[in-house]
């Protein structure tokens, strides 16, 4: 993620929520209307698992909920969306962290789903 802030991730994301073909395209990221070529590009981080294997995901967001932020990421795949608690310091330095109980992360889970339904 570089030097970015989230403000900026936040920025860049809702810039590429649309497909830049203009107001007559209402695709948004999941365009499949095949009138015009595009990409749709998002910031991306890199994970590196606990077996050391490293994917690059895409950022689908950073989101607050009872007062911490976490970040919404989906890896090539597609299949699942992984979340992680996120914190960034002043130096722009990003750390994620695991969810702690499952409890906390089906609460967590719920409301990025709910803010996925409301967008």
């Amino acid at each position: 993620m570089n030097d970015e802030t989230k403000d900026d991730l936040i920025k860049k994301q809702e810039s590429d929520d649309s497909c830049g073909c203009g107001d007559s395209c209402d695709c948004g990221d999941s365009c499949d209307c095949n009138d015009h070529e595009h990409e749709h590009e998002h910031e991306t981080i890199t994970l590196t698992l606990d077996n050391d294997e490293e994917i690059k995901c895409a950022v689908l967001g950073i989101f607050s909920f009872n007062e911490a932020e976490y970040i919404a990421l989906l890896p090539p795949n597609g299949e699942d969306v992984f979340i992680y608690h996120y914190s960034e310091s002043k130096d722009g330095d990003v750390t994620l962290n695991n969810i702690d109980s499952q409890e906390s992360f089906e609460k967590v889970s719920a409301e990025f789903l709910k803010l996925i339904d409301e967008d």
